[in-house]
């Protein structure tokens, strides 16, 4: 769990588009890195309002779906700790689509996760917007029609709480859990070894 560095997140999808590096050029005038995610999905954007959790887990014969399911139950129980309206599904109209979305209200999305899984092992990766909503909407405004994707921008926001009440949440709900803040020595230096792979 660690709170991330003003990014857009382009999925490998993404970057086949005709108007990828439009993308990046438009997240970079707003002061967005542009990377690439090891899991699935479209173009996503966090700072340091954001939370970004994941969860690695061994992997046996549960689905994709069973994961998604699980993991999404879990995270708004977790939210609701700080939002009450936290609710689970696709909204019409947003970015990154997903049935296991988190939006408040039914109108806002919040929170998109994405997977990644390989022989034995999976990951369960969650960005959370919890403040900076409006900035988010901005950079994706311009990173999306860069790509020529439709969306809906006014279902772009913010969990509207403070990160550090986010993540007291996250570490109630998955209490059985190990926590990695990221910010130790041996994680910061393999950071800096990959970097290189996923930053454009």
């Amino acid at each position: 769990m660690f709170r991330p560095g003003a990014a857009v997140q382009f999925g490998r999808l993404d970057r086949r588009r005709p108007g990828f590096g439009a993308a990046c050029d438009a997240a970079l005038a707003l002061g967005f890195t542009p990377i690439i995610r090891v899991v699935g999905g479209l173009a996503a954007a966090h700072d340091g309002e954001s939370v970004v959790f994941d969860e690695f887990l061994a992997s046996g014969v549960e689905s994709i779906q069973d994961r998604f399911e699980e993991h999404s139950t879990r995270l708004a129980r977790a939210l609701r700790a700080v939002n009450d309206d936290v609710r689970v599904g696709r909204i019409e109209g947003e970015y990154c689509p997903g049935d296991h979305s988190i939006n408040v209200g039914g109108r806002v999305k919040v929170a998109g996760t994405a997977q990644r899984v390989i022989k034995g092992a999976a990951l369960v990766s969650t960005v959370i917007v919890a403040g900076h909503g409006d900035r988010i909407r901005a950079v994706l405004e311009d990173v999306y029609a860069a790509l020529g994707l439709d969306w809906e921008p006014s279902t772009a926001g913010d969990l509207g709480a403070p990160p550090a009440e986010v993540e007291d949440a996250l570490r109630a709900e998955w209490s059985e859990a190990t926590f990695v803040t990221g910010d130790d020595d041996d994680t910061l230096a393999l950071a800096r070894e990959v970097a290189a792979d996923h930053r454009l």
